[in-house]
């Protein structure tokens, strides 16, 4: 994937484009928080992949899951691979922002992601 970040919201510049999702929660989440680009994965830590990301940079980013492992390269750099299994798992890739009235935005604040380029691949599981 081919990506920029392009806007955040105001009050709380959290963006999200890309990330897995389980049937229940998300796996993990590649975020953007004001200038830091983070790996996020809830209740294990976040890795950095940068920390003063500018708005409207385009960056490669590749997730490959499978085999009970998430790996994931970020401008071509190996930035994750973490020992994982989860069922019913897809991939999710555009602009979530993380933002909302109720957390102090105005209601036309929004979040905004281009993304360039778009590769899926699938292998037949063993």
């Amino acid at each position: 994937m081919r990506a920029a970040i392009t806007a955040t919201p105001e009050v709380k510049p959290h963006v999200v484009c890309a990330q897995i999702h389980d049937a229940e929660d998300d796996l993990l989440m590649i975020r953007l928080e004001g200038t830091k680009l983070i790996i996020e994965r809830n209740a294990v830590g976040d890795v950095v992949l940068e920390t003063r990301y500018q708005l409207g940079t385009p960056f490669d980013l590749k997730i490959q899951a499978g085999a009970g492992a998430v790996d994931v390269w970020y401008n071509g750099r190996h930035s994750l691979r973490w020992a994982v299994s989860k069922a019913g798992c897809y991939f999710k890739a555009g602009c979530y922002t993380q933002s909302n009235p109720s957390k102090g935005d105005a209601p036309a604040s929004f979040g905004e992601v281009v993304v360039h380029t778009l590769l899926v691949e699938h292998e037949p599981l063993p």
